[in-house]
């Protein structure tokens, strides 16, 4: 059940799960999923066969991209949890260090990553591994632009696509 905290349906820390390395801090997601959708359905795929202009490449695989990416899953997730009726939370993890994880999903079963990158390596993983280490998730996810599934680093490398499907299919949470 959600309660105090709450950001736009999503808790701002998880009281289950806190300990000394964790702080209560959440980014502000915003409910406004047509944008951001339509920067990742409609323009990655397309972006990804073209060439940009560096000025342009820089905006769209930056800071902001990776803030819309984020976002867009974000969505896909509460509208999984608000259409299939189902009530899991969805919390953000981050550690006085500045390690974090974008979304815990239930009561911790599974961390999820989100990154806009079409490859990614070792260094990506520094969240999902000290999340892991502490909690102890039944998965951890890293969803990224990657063209295949994968094990990496013990968690799981999905394309976008591919953990949009199986969370619709029930194959994330186990729903």
């Amino acid at each position: 059940m959600r309660g105090p905290g709450e950001v736009g349906g999503v808790t701002a820390g998880l009281a289950r799960l806190s300990g000394a390395a964790l702080q209560e801090c959440a980014p502000f997601w915003f409910n406004q999923h047509g944008t951001q959708s339509r920067i990742v359905e409609d323009e990655l795929p397309r972006l990804l066969r073209s060439a940009l202009p560096p000025r342009q490449s820089a905006f769209l695989w930056g800071e902001q991209f990776g803030r819309a990416f984020e976002h867009f899953v974000l969505m896909e997730i509460l509208a999984h949890r608000s259409h299939g009726d189902l009530d899991y939370d969805v919390h953000f993890w981050r550690t006085k260090s500045g390690l974090e994880v974008d979304f815990i999903l239930g009561q911790g079963e599974v961390a999820v990553e989100v990154k806009g990158a079409s490859r990614v390596d070792h260094a990506e993983f520094r969240g999902l591994r000290a999340f892991v280490d502490d909690h102890h998730p039944r998965r951890a996810i890293l969803v990224c632009d990657e063209r295949s599934p994968r094990v990496h680093d013990g968690g799981e490398v999905l394309p976008w696509r591919e953990f949009l499907a199986r969370l619709w299919g029930g194959g994330v949470l186990g729903t």
